[in-house]
């Protein structure tokens, strides 16, 4: 698309993996694979920085997914497909739907 990717407020926040306990720390390290560099562990104290509480023990931190703001996305492939010339339709009833590709 045209422009850039804030249109649609992506960001790419990561994901954190919690644990609880001795076991839920061993657990996580255990999972972690030291080779994928966007993927780190994460000490008790910075995990409770990041989403409070004073259970966790530490946590696996994964740099790579993000997320955007649906609406503003399909909004914004709405008008890249009506500038191409396609025909959007709104608000119809769907009655049936069927598997065209395959035939």
């Amino acid at each position: 698309m045209n422009g850039s990717s804030n249109e649609c407020e992506a960001e790419r926040a990561g994901t954190l993996h919690c644990a609880v306990g001795r076991k839920g720390l061993q657990e996580i390290e255990s999972q972690w694979d030291k080779r994928v560099t966007a993927v780190v562990v994460i000490k008790a104290d910075e995990t409770r920085k990041k989403i409070g509480g004073e259970n966790n023990t530490g946590a696996l931190l994964d740099k790579r997914p993000g997320t955007i703001e649906p609406l503003t996305y399909v909004r914004g492939l709405c008008r890249v497909a009506l500038a191409a010339g396609v025909r959007v339709f709104t608000q119809i009833e769907v009655i049936a739907a069927s598997d065209t590709a395959s035939r």
